[in-house]
């Protein structure tokens, strides 16, 4: 006996190997996915169990990286101070020099 479907003309038997064939593709495949699933669950666990540390460590750069601006930014006046006081003590120095 023939079926007709598609473009093929298959008997039952045929069908019936087609059949057997495509429902092992799809068991082979449908492991594949539960793999896949349990690897991806696994990921996401080590995700968010990470989670708070990799909340704490960006909080802590945040915190590290104003702090480094304050300090840059007494620095900067440190060094402004110096050279202030540097040009004072040059021109006190000329003014003693012309003194003597």
């Amino acid at each position: 006996r023939r079926v007709h479907g598609g473009h093929d003309n298959l008997s039952s038997s045929q069908m019936y190997s087609r059949i057997k064939e495509l429902q092992e593709e799809l068991r082979l495949q449908r492991l594949e996915n539960g793999r896949l699933s349990s690897y991806l669950q696994h990921i996401l666990g080590e995700v968010e169990t990470k989670a708070p540390l990799f909340h704490r460590q960006r909080l802590e750069l945040q915190q590290l990286r104003k702090t480094n601006a304050i300090q840059t930014s007494k620095l900067e006046k440190c060094l402004n101070e110096t050279q202030q006081l540097n040009s004072k003590m040059d021109k006190l120095q000329k003014q003693l020099k012309s003194l003597t």
